[in-house]
């Protein structure tokens, strides 16, 4: 129709061609401009699915000096100072929906006919802009400048800010991690019972309640995964490693089972730990707090004078671990004296590459008070790290003699 209309009411320029050539061309060449003024929504508004009507001169003017206002406006809010008003509020809440992914107010909007876009001027990606200018920040992405905007402006704390996070990873199944657990594995756990040692003793396992087994972690650690003891006897030393049993309750292929796998390892965040095990396991049953009774494999390695393991041999046992302690605690006790020694004469024999770095710890106070500690290795980390890369390969030989199907598993 348009065509038609071009053809009655122009008149046609000298030209060889006939007129279904010359109706062709044109008509390809208005195909062409409407395509891409509708790329673009300048010139042409859609009315209806098929339907095009021209902008008057007015309406563009009165859109270019929306653009220009929205340009004016964004340059001085750059020079501003973040602040609880009306204006900012705006920003405020677009910048908070861009974090999550949730739709903008329909008010935000350059002009009613036209939306966020006009021309090369796109409201959305110019509010982005905004905040990477003012963060000072340099990422690829504008994310990381929204938030810390947000953050400062006080809209939300820093633990507002990893909740969000998480719960977008979620829903984007970019994340096997939700803050809870799964209520019903939550609650088969809670009602399985304390560790009944003569009960399990009777059905099979080894007593070695009587070892002094301890167990050396990070001075905030809420979880206790191994335990060691050094034993002196009159047949020499023995060093036994015990790691909390807990395939004991976690049935092959059960809902806990596929659960666990599907998170592979617990996760340690600044503000809380989201553990591959409902609660009750991961912080009681499967930790070896002191002072009761826990289910634990354990290797018995017997050493002779020169700290080589001569036999060894693994346990389904009960222990009782007489000691929680931290890193620094053993330092300086003399008690661990054997073990550090032990520990010193097996590093030697090691061939590695013995790169002291420190491990950045952010943690979260409170709701918005953040500190990055930096922890350092020390000779008691090292010291556990040794025993427990020597049980490793201790188990390895056991389980590649008796033909098991193992997994490699290379930690970079």
């Amino acid at each position: 129709e348009m065509v038609d209309y071009l053809i009655k009411h122009e008149a046609r320029p000298p030209s060889r061609e006939d007129a279904k050539a010359y109706r062709k061309r044109l008509l390809e060449e208005v195909q062409e401009i409407v395509r891409k003024t509708r790329k673009h929504g300048n010139h042409f508004k859609w009315e209806a699915s098929n339907t095009v009507s021209a902008r008057t001169r007015e309406s563009i003017v009165e859109i270019e000096q929306a653009v220009a206002d929205w340009s004016a406006r964004l340059s001085r809010l750059e020079k501003q100072p973040l602040e609880s008003s009306e204006e900012w509020g705006e920003i405020f809440d677009a910048w908070s929906a861009m974090l999550v992914q949730s739709p903008l107010s329909d008010t935000l909007q350059i002009h009613p006919e036209i939306g966020r876009t006009w021309k090369k001027f796109d409201l959305q990606l110019e509010l982005k802009r905004l905040a990477a200018r003012k963060s000072g920040l340099r990422f690829p992405e504008f994310e990381p400048a929204l938030a810390m905007m947000l953050v400062n402006a006080g809209q939300w704390s820093i633990l507002d800010l990893l909740r969000q996070r998480l719960d977008w990873r979620r829903k984007n199944n970019d994340n096997p991690f939700p803050a809870t657990y799964n209520a019903s594995l939550e609650q088969w756990a809670e009602q399985l019972p304390d560790v009944d040692a003569p009960s399990a003793l009777a059905e099979g396992r080894t007593d070695l309640q009587h070892l002094h087994f301890v167990t050396i972690d990070p001075p905030d650690a809420k979880d206790f995964d191994d335990a060691v003891c050094l034993e002196m006897h009159e047949h020499g030393r023995t060093l036994w490693v015990a790691i909390a049993d807990v395939a004991h309750y976690v049935a092959k292929d059960s809902s806990l089972d596929m659960s666990a796998q599907a998170r592979a390892t617990s996760v340690y965040l600044p503000h809380a730990v989201l553990p591959m095990l409902p609660f009750r396991l991961a912080d009681d049953l499967c930790s070896l707090r002191a002072d009761v009774p826990r289910l634990a494999m354990v290797i018995e390695m017997r050493l002779d004078d020169d700290n080589n393991v001569v036999s060894s041999k693994a346990h389904e046992a009960v222990i009782l671990v007489k000691e929680n302690l931290a890193y620094e605690e053993t330092l300086e006790d003399t008690r661990w004296d054997g073990m550090f020694e032990l520990a010193d004469s097996w590093q030697e024999d090691e061939l590695r590459l013995n790169i002291q770095n420190g491990e950045q710890r952010p943690r979260i106070h409170g709701e918005n008070t953040l500190t990055v500690e930096v922890k350092w290795p020390n000779r008691a980390t090292k010291m556990i790290e040794t025993f427990m890369v020597k049980t490793n390969n201790i188990v390895g030989d056991m389980l590649g003699k008796s033909g098991a199907v193992l997994p490699w598993r290379c930690h970079p």
